[in-house]
This record gives structure tokens, sequence and C-alpha cells, in this order.
């Protein structure tokens, strides 16, 4: 299938995708900003305060308003550890409101797509065969953003029960090591600057990298032998 045919017939997935990475820069600025002006302010919210902060945050994660980690990185320094439960239930809204926009939006059209390339979709179909294991790598990855990897999966049709318990599997160990760095910072200032992580900080975070991308080139390279065997029989 030629590229530009391609773009067109999935064109309005190709500009919802691109414009979440616009997004993602312009509004965490602007948080960022008024976080530090009014942080005073902030940590004396009351509890209904921070029940709309993650309401709110459900969705501006799922459309790539804000980095998941930036949300885990505040709420770990506003409120420590108490943080985790909402935490974890706005990723999983957020997860949930981000794969039903992708699919309202793409409405089929990308399997629809490939389907015209037979050697692609047995390639797919063969990595949705591990669903569950694709999809906690994806998320286990700080890397891959989140937003993007909810558009990725709706698209190509993973079981959306599959895709919220993995989601939150895949994304609890770096929810929780987020949340401690943000406890851990003095000032808010230091939270937003990059060497506030230390070494062990750091090297969990590569490991969790490496984890993700090994264990999903494992399963592409697998799920391209078993197209290609298939095909050549």
């Amino acid at each position: 299938m030629p590229l530009p045919k391609f773009i067109e017939e999935n064109k309005k997935s190709l500009l919802y995708t691109s414009l979440m990475g616009v997004m993602a820069i312009i509004v965490s600025s602007v948080v960022t900003f008024y976080a530090a002006r009014y942080e005073a302010e902030i940590q004396n919210f009351e509890w209904y305060h921070w029940f709309l902060f993650y309401v709110a945050t459900s969705f501006t994660m799922a459309f790539a308003m804000t980095p998941t980690t930036f949300i885990a990185l505040l709420s770990g320094y506003f409120l420590g550890w108490s943080s985790l439960p909402g935490v974890c239930i706005s990723y999983l809204l957020a997860s949930y409101i981000g794969y039903q926009a992708a699919s309202f939006i793409d409405n089929g059209k990308f399997m629809q797509t490939i389907s015209e390339k037979k050697g692609v979709k047995e390639w797919i179909d063969r990595l949705k065969s591990n669903q569950w294991s694709i999809i906690v790598l994806a998320r286990l990855s700080p890397i891959l953003p989140f937003a993007i990897m909810n558009v990725v999966l709706s698209i190509v049709k993973t079981d959306l029960k599959k895709f919220i318990i993995c989601s939150f599997v895949g994304m609890f160990p770096r929810t929780v090591m987020t949340i401690w760095v943000g406890t851990q910072a003095s000032a808010f200032r230091n939270l937003m600057e990059e060497n506030h992580e230390n070494q062990y900080m750091r090297l969990a975070m590569i490991v969790l990298i490496v984890i993700s991308f090994a264990g999903l080139f494992y399963y592409g390279i697998k799920a391209f032998r078993k197209t290609v065997e298939q095909r050549t029989y």
C-alpha cells in the first residue's frame, strides 16, 4: 500500500496522535508554572480539591496534556504515599478514556487498512495472541508515551478488559518509583529538575526500559517468524 494512501485513510488517527505530543509540552509547562506559583495554597488543599484534581487528570493524561510521570511526581511531592490510590485510579480512568476516544476516532479504519496487507495483519494478529504480556511490557517502560500507547493498543483492537488490567500491572512499578521521587524532593523547584533522581532511581528506570523493550522485541520477532513460516508453507 502506497504511503500517501495509508496516510489519507488514517489521517484522523495520525492527526490525533500528532496533536498529543504538542499538547503535553504546552499544558505541562502551564501546570508547572502555576504549581510553583501557588505551592503554599496547594499544600492546603482539602480532600475534595484532590478528588477534582484526579478527575481532571484522568482526562489530561488520556489526551496527553499531562504526562503520567509528571502527575505522579506532583502527587508524591504534595500528598506523599497517600496519593497512590488516587494516582492509580486516575491512571486506569485515563487508560479507559484514551482507549475509547481512539476507538471512536479510528472507527476500525486502521485494521481495515492493514487488512489489505496480509503479512502485516497476520503479524499483528499473532502479537495479539500474547496480549497480556505485550500490554504489560508496553506499560512498563517509562519512555513509551502513555497516551500514544492508548491509541496504538486501541486501534489494533486489543481486548478492553485485558488492556485495563495489564495497564495497571505494567504501570504500577514505575508509578510507585515516581511517587517516591516526589516524596524525596525538598522543594518544588528541585522536583522539576532532572537531578532530583538518585542513582538507584535511574538504575531502576533503566532496568524497566530494558525489560520492556527486550520483551517487546522478543514477541515481535516471535510473531514475525511464525508469520513467515506460515506463509512459506
